[in-house]
């Protein structure tokens, strides 16, 4: 089964220096942001390495389950620096998130780096399943009220409060606060706590269609 998942980078990274790169410095043009990189280049991992929040450590538990039982999992990571990352794209050490932006500042940075673009090429590309893990700013960010068609099945794991922002093309899997405490995660890390045990699952693709039909089935995961 090929599985494709958009998710988002987190604050908590496995390398953070005190000359790492700023916003300022991805907004101050290329060539600033290349003798800025190159500063900090001794410090570079893959984005599937560098980032170690909650939420990516757990959905990063989840892709390696599914890929042990076979599946082909292309990891895709929003971040507020560098765009739409692949897992293996190399990247240094920064300090920006648009979770501390205004939502039209997400919205006009997110198209400064094409993310809005990215993200519907990525639901455009045939895949078994896919899954996007994506916090309010970073919905903002992706544009995606605007995404209408998608290749494949997609399900969105998101805030209740997330729900209308979908289409109908999207299936949705709602959370709440109370679900923190079933499944001993913080609210930030809910949405990779939940994708990593559907992709955990022996059929990731059955448990996601259930959970959409009934999200009451959380409990049982």
């Amino acid at each position: 089964m090929k599985i494709s998942i958009i998710s988002t980078c987190t604050g908590s990274k496995a390398h953070e220096v005190p000359n790492q790169l700023t916003l300022a410095d991805f907004q101050a043009g290329k060539a600033h942001f290349e003798a800025r990189r190159r500063e900090v280049a001794s410090f570079g991992l893959s984005a599937g390495c560098m980032y170690t929040g909650e939420h990516h450590v757990h959905l990063m538990r989840g892709v390696a389950a599914a890929r042990a039982s076979g599946h082909q999992v292309d990891v895709h990571i929003i971040s507020a620096g560098f765009g739409v990352l692949a897992e293996n794209d190399e990247i240094v050490p920064y300090d920006a998130t648009f979770n501390d932006m205004e939502k039209h500042d997400c919205i006009e940075w997110g198209r400064e780096l094409r993310i809005p673009e990215r993200v519907q090429e990525i639901l455009s590309e045939p895949a078994d399943m896919s899954l996007v893990l994506l916090s309010e700013k970073y919905l903002n960010a992706a544009n995606v009220d605007a995404i209408k068609e998608v290749a494949g099945p997609t399900w969105a794991i998101c805030a209740s409060s997330a729900v209308k922002r979908f289409s109908p093309s999207i299936q949705k899997v709602p959370l709440v606060q109370a679900d923190t405490k079933r499944f001993h995660t913080t609210m930030i890390g809910l949405k990779g706590a939940v994708a990593a045990l559907v992709l955990a699952a022996r059929n990731p693709l059955a448990e996601l269609r259930s959970l959409s039909s009934d999200p009451r089935q959380l409990s049982l995961l």
